[in-house]
């Protein structure tokens, strides 16, 4: 069984939950908290504002898409094209789940 996730991974997991199920529009402080499981000054702890969780959301994306494209990149041969073969194999592989958040 893997470590538990921190709180922080546990809101911003909640947010992208909220985000695919019900829309961007309905990412509220309040609607993460509650599928978090944690109250909204727990979660204010973590995050002061909604722009700081999209941040973190975004910057989970980004991490994500770097190893992904790392991967890739590994296995392709050193041409002109590689990076771009790297994104475009990372970006169909990453889920089209996670792509929608």
């Amino acid at each position: 069984m893997g470590a538990k996730p921190s709180a922080r991974e546990r809101i911003i997991d909640a947010a992208e939950q909220v985000v695919l199920k019900e829309g961007a529009s309905h990412m509220t402080l309040d609607a993460v908290a509650a599928k978090a499981g944690v109250s909204k000054g727990g979660l204010i702890y973590h995050f002061a504002s909604q722009r700081d969780l999209l941040q973190a959301m975004l910057q989970r994306f980004i991490d994500r898409m770097e190893v992904r494209m790392a991967q890739s990149r590994a296995r392709l041969p050193d041409t002109p094209a590689r990076n771009i073969k790297a994104y475009i194999h990372a970006w169909f592989t990453l889920g089209g789940e996670y792509r929608r958040t």
